[in-house]
């Protein structure tokens, strides 16, 4: 319930990186993976809290894992620019 409000500011930008007609899917997969991530991380923060008796573990491999996603955001592609790509062609010889 925490995460709803923040839905919005990760959806808008969606539609610029994606194609439109594949919005609904990438939008349903990223919500799954959402829900599972926030069912899994606090069993997994415990689990980690229970086995060091710290949180501080838990949390860099949380920051970690964010600042990855965010990496693989910024080297996703719009649609428009792979499309201004020059296309590389392989040549054979015969």
């Amino acid at each position: 319930m925490a995460s709803r409000p923040c839905a919005p500011l990760v959806l808008m930008p969606m539609p610029k990186r994606l194609r439109y007609e594949h919005f609904g899917s990438i939008a349903g997969a990223s919500g799954v993976c959402h829900t599972i991530g926030a069912a899994i991380g606090p069993i997994g923060a415990g689990r980690i809290y229970d086995l060091t008796g710290s949180y501080s573990y838990a949390l860099d491999l949380f920051v970690t894992a964010c600042i990855l996603g965010a990496l693989a955001t910024l080297a996703s592609f719009s649609p428009e620019s792979e499309q201004s790509r020059p296309m590389s062609v392989a040549i054979t010889a015969p």
